[in-house]
């Protein structure tokens, strides 16, 4: 992960930013579940971008195999505890194609 504190200048506000891109191993994604709660002590202004490497539930599960409950669990449990929320989708959901 990048962790930012940006300064927007004509509004003398602060935003954080998280860049995540999370391992593909749910045991060695636990670290990143167990950091993220500390950086969000004091945060009012807080966005993540990246791949979490899991999904929230199994309809957003894409691929053929089902997806790990307890990944799943452990991603959900770590959301509520970091004050964030999922923001859905709108519009296109890719924007590129192997095509």
């Amino acid at each position: 992960m990048i962790h930012c504190k940006i300064k927007h200048f004509a509004t003398n506000r602060f935003i954080y930013t998280t860049f995540i891109y999370a391992h593909n191993d749910g045991k060695k994604r636990k670290a990143l579940w167990k950091d993220l709660p500390a950086l969000s002590v004091g945060v009012k202004e807080w966005i993540f971008l990246g791949d979490f490497n899991v999904v929230r539930s199994s309809d957003e599960k894409l691929s053929s195999g089902p997806p790990c409950i307890k990944d799943m669990r452990d991603f959900n449990k770590c959301l509520p505890s970091c004050n964030l929320d999922d923001i859905k989708t709108m519009g296109l959901e890719y924007s590129w194609s192997n095509n």
